[in-house]
């Protein structure tokens, strides 16, 4: 409807300074830079951040870490974890998991048909804080994936295709690109590699069904990965 698009037209424009008396309090989702990676990663756990600011005394923002600076210190320091494997419980914990296992932190399977309305789309990702979605057709099939990043392309004379399905959204905007995928069996470093190498923030975990079909099984992301090295270092800190 028009006050549909009235409302959508508004979010663009609107500028973020005016916004920020309504978000999360800096302080929420901020810490001093002398706290350690694994009270970082605790803090980024917890409050299901993209990201976290590091305070000065004085508490002026300082610097900005993301998930995927977590992500590149792990893959930098992935031998370590390697080593650890038959060295100690902790690695050994670490290392028992698998991309599956990882994957089942979320608390239900969430994805979209490719027949879904865009727009429904990005009410379902705004209402459940999800990023990324994977694009699964009737068959349990993986087609496609779509992000947060790809309703940020719509210029205003492309509103309309807002009540298109969400595939062809996608195909009108030239955001259509095969997803990242693992091996449902994949290691913990395999998970971290991949993550790393091929720059994403998610992969579609996928199994092998009958007649040696390859199926979309669930969705990892870089924060199932911190997640795993928490409860191993720190059984117990999710909940603390």
């Amino acid at each position: 409807s028009k006050h549909t698009i009235d409302a959508i037209a508004t979010i663009y424009a609107t500028p973020v300074r005016s916004i920020i008396d309504i978000t999360r309090p800096l302080s929420s989702i901020s810490l001093p830079a002398s706290m350690n990676v694994l009270e970082a990663i605790k803090k980024m756990v917890a409050m299901h951040a993209h990201r976290i600011y590091t305070l000065n005394d004085n508490l002026h923002v300082t610097n900005i870490i993301s998930q995927r600076c977590f992500l590149a210190f792990l893959y930098e320091h992935i031998d370590l974890f390697e080593k650890l494997e038959r060295a100690s419980l902790l690695g050994r914990k670490v290392l028992s998991v698998d991309a599956a296992q990882m994957s089942q932190q979320h608390s239900r399977v969430m994805y979209v048909s490719p027949s879904t309305c865009a727009l429904d789309v990005f009410c379902l990702m705004e209402r459940t804080k999800r990023r990324f979605l994977p694009i699964i057709n009737s068959s349990k099939q993986l087609e496609g994936c779509v992000s947060s990043s790809d309703f940020l392309k719509l210029e205003q004379e492309q509103y309309h295709l807002l009540y298109a399905p969400i595939s062809a959204y996608l195909e009108a905007l030239r955001s259509r690109r095969a997803p990242a995928t693992i091996d449902s069996h994949a290691s913990f470093s395999a998970v971290i590699q991949k993550m790393h190498e091929q720059n994403v923030h998610h992969l579609c975990v996928m199994e092998i069904g009958g007649g040696n079909v390859e199926k979309f099984s669930n969705v990892c992301g870089i924060v199932d990965v911190l997640g795993v090295l928490l409860d191993a270092v720190a059984p117990g800190a999710r909940s603390s």
